[in-house]
């Protein structure tokens, strides 16, 4: 989608839609732009109470240049903010894309108690997440076809505000990135595929260094943890370090982990049918520590980051790990594996893991933690790697919406320097 901008109406190109943004108020609704051309237009739906400027309340109504005009909702003043708008402008274009549109005007609010970049990113944002869709394995007939929005113009907006537009895309492309490695096909999305994207981040920056552990490094490495997962796959694993050293003069040093299980069947643990059919998705922690590290670099943001992502199947075959054996990990930790099925929240044994889950040293640090190549990812990072001064783990079905990346990229930025 192209995004464009108009300095005034007068200066837009005629698109399918116009928006026009209100507020709520006491009485009426009450507009954020001049409305004295479209006053005899929106009369209708304000004075009747149709419209009354609800959060993402839509009416539409006909007349001027565009046909239809779209009375957008932004609810009461005092509670908008950056994920406010980025939701309402979010409702507005799935609407859009339900009425097949191709273009819209979309008029930028004034006079809200919102700085301009905020406002600005939060309708960028909404516009390319929203628009965005899946299709690689849709097969569209010659009558239907995929729709999106292919140009979006903000009027009121100015030449020096495309920076900040381009910063709200920054981020919607992470995200997006994230939610095209989750929805791929286990098949296609291997742990060396995972590898092979991450190191495309190199292009980005100068200051991305990419480092992928080949099956033989790993076992160099003793990350015996890691290997122990991989035993009944037929794809070799890996394990994945993002460097990004965006502020070199700091000592600070971040570190947020994802789990690249690309496919989990729970091992010999065998997962029941209705859950196996999402598990590919088991590798949404490191698409999202991913989407996060293309996202940090694109932006060029003054930190330093690195991202982890031990990427493996958890396949079922004869080499399978086995349930009750003591598996060695990096570091000498030693860990007695109850179940090859771990992370699920309805595996009985679970607790019981959380309080019996090695027998292991008296200095082991994450005693909490049931995921044995997360395990050998931390102790690796120490190992090979300074200390950092921050660990963010993600090892959860994390990384298909919004907040997980968003999250993360908010995190780099304003997380307080811990061990």
């Amino acid at each position: 989608m192209k995004i464009t901008i108009a300095s005034s109406l007068d200066k837009r190109k005629i698109a399918d839609y116009l928006v026009l943004p209100f507020i709520e108020d006491k009485k009426v609704p009450k507009a954020l732009c001049s409305i004295s051309k479209f006053s005899r237009i929106v009369k209708g739906p304000i004075e009747t109470k149709d419209f009354q400027g609800k959060k993402s309340q839509i009416s539409v109504v006909y007349g001027s240049k565009e046909k239809r005009i779209i009375l957008l909702g932004l609810g009461k003043a005092d509670k908008i903010d950056e994920f406010h708008i980025s939701e309402i402008y979010s409702e507005m274009v799935a609407f859009l894309k339900k009425k097949k549109t191709k273009s819209v005007n979309i008029i930028v609010p004034e006079k809200l108690n919102i700085s301009k970049e905020d406002l600005l990113k939060g309708i960028a944002e909404a516009l390319f997440l929203t628009n965005y869709g899946f299709d690689k394995f849709k097969n569209f007939s010659k009558k239907e076809s995929a729709t999106y929005l292919k140009e979006a113009c903000l009027i009121g907006a100015e030449k020096k505000d495309m920076a900040l537009i381009n910063k709200g895309k920054i981020i919607a492309s992470g995200v997006n990135l994230t939610r095209d490695l989750v929805n791929n096909n286990a098949d296609d999305e291997t742990p060396q595929n995972l590898a092979k994207i991450a190191k495309t981040f190199e292009k980005i920056s100068k200051d991305v260094k990419v480092i992928v552990f080949d099956k033989k490094k790993i076992e160099q490495e003793k990350m015996g943890l890691l290997l122990a997962v991989n035993k009944g796959s037929d794809k070799e694993p890996v394990f994945i370090m993002v460097h990004y050293h965006g502020d070199r003069s700091s000592k600070d040093h971040s570190v947020i982990v994802g789990k690249g299980i690309t496919y989990d069947t729970g091992g010999l643990s065998l997962k029941p049918p209705t859950a196996m059919d999402t598990m590919k998705s088991d590798m949404s922690g490191g698409a999202a520590i991913l989407g996060a590290m293309y996202t940090i670099a694109n932006l060029k943001l003054k930190v330093n980051v690195t991202a982890l992502v031990p990427s493996t199947e958890n396949s079922i075959g004869p080499a399978s790990y086995k349930p009750g054996d003591v598996y060695t990990g990096m570091g000498n930790k030693s860990v007695r594996e109850l179940t090859s099925m771990a992370a699920s929240e309805n595996n009985p044994h679970r607790h019981l893991l959380r309080r019996n889950w090695a027998v292991l040293t008296s200095d082991y640090r994450h005693p909490s933690h049931v995921h044995l190549e997360i395990d050998d990812t931390v102790a690796a990072y120490e190992f090979l790697c300074a200390h950092p001064r921050v660990i963010s783990d993600k090892v959860g079905l994390v990384g298909t919406s919004h907040g997980a990346v968003c999250s993360l990229f908010a995190g780099m930025r304003i997380r307080p320097a811990e061990c």
